[in-house]
């Protein structure tokens, strides 16, 4: 309900790294206020790259792992009256890096060298907390084999995240509450994976991974004088997840171990209801619980075509029931005893 601002700014100096964060909150009108937050990274590297120079493999990378940062989040909260309220968050981000096998440090090897670069380019990386690794890039012939793949590693990921929460009283006694969000998320991946620094034993990894979620809940709750109150409300949660998954070997002649693409969607639906009982001004008695259903569908490809898992659909149920009791002799102590049943589906 004030107008505010505020900002920071750190540097880190073995990985050469810059961050800064801000924000900007205050009123908009008597009814409406806004909060925007924004924070942003670059890392240029903590670990040398000592791969040798190859014409084929690189690395274009010597000082890993490198990455770029930069994220922001949105809050909205409107209170026209007294009896409704709601808070809109909104987040985004977004993030570049030079690969997950960019942090893999060897420093425990059986013969004292890297066998990936030891016994096969005859260099060998040893294997101690140096601060050095070994890796080199994947090269332009994997995108021949695959256009997925490119030349240099790298990480890329991409997110969303937004909720609406609302309180809206019904009556004197009674209030309603809802709760709806939504989450998208965009992971890729190209890397060395095996950090060979040998063009015939590179391991090109590809991976792209998409997430969706949606979810709604809605609780129905009672403020009553007497010494009963209860909670009622209902849950739905969809979400999607698809996968991309390819591997193939040699730098200078790729040929293809894996192609593989999968994708699961569910459903899960939740009722729940909990009362409340006063036995005494200082003793409090809670008991419910929730009935779930969830659905799940899975599907698999190779090279494109769909073939055949053991198990392409399943459903699960489930009640859960608690029940706590609660003394509070007075505002400085609490003393309770709980049983709690929860459910995780398969």
């Amino acid at each position: 309900d004030v107008f505010e601002v505020g900002a920071s700014i750190g540097y880190e100096i073995e990985g050469n790294e810059i961050r800064g964060e801000g924000f900007v909150s205050g009123p908009l009108t008597d009814t409406l206020g806004v909060r925007l937050a924004v924070y942003g990274s670059s890392l240029d590297g903590y670990f040398i790259n000592t791969a040798p120079e190859d014409p084929l493999i690189g690395p274009s990378d010597r000082d890993v792992p490198n990455h770029r940062e930069l994220a922001a989040r949105l809050t909205l909260k409107f209170e026209p009256n007294d009896r409704f309220d709601a808070k809109l968050k909104f987040s985004v981000q977004d993030f570049e890096g030079s690969g997950t096998a960019s942090t893999n440090q060897l420093i425990n090897c059986p013969m004292g060298v890297s066998q990936v670069g030891g016994t096969v380019d005859g260099v060998g990386h040893p294997c101690v907390a140096d601060g050095t690794i070994e890796r080199a890039d994947l090269g332009p012939k994997f995108s021949l084999l695959d256009s997925d793949f490119e030349d240099v590693p790298y990480f890329e990921q991409q997110q969303i995240l937004g909720t609406v929460s609302a309180n809206y009283v019904v009556s004197d006694n009674v209030s309603l509450t809802s709760v709806s969000s939504i989450f998208n998320s965009e992971s890729t991946f190209n890397d060395n994976v095996n950090n060979s620094t040998a063009a015939p034993w590179v391991v090109a990894s590809f991976q792209d991974l998409n997430v969706f979620e949606f979810s709604q809940e809605l609780r129905l709750q009672t403020d009553l004088n007497g010494p009963l109150n209860i909670s009622v409300g209902g849950y739905y949660q969809y979400a999607d997840m698809d996968r991309a998954f390819k591997v193939g070997l040699n730098a200078a002649a790729p040929f293809r171990l894996f192609d593989n693409a999968a994708a699961q969607t569910g459903n899960a639906y939740s009722v729940f209801a909990q009362a409340l009982f006063d036995v005494t001004d200082t003793v409090e008695i809670a008991a419910g619980g929730r009935y779930s259903y969830e659905k799940k569908e899975f599907n698999v490809e190779n090279l494109g075509a769909p073939i055949a898992t053991a198990v392409p659909e399943a459903d699960f149920d489930n009640f859960s029931p608690e029940a706590t009791v609660t003394w509070r002799p007075n505002n400085s102590l609490t003393i309770f005893g709980s049983y709690k049943e929860g459910f995780l589906s398969g």
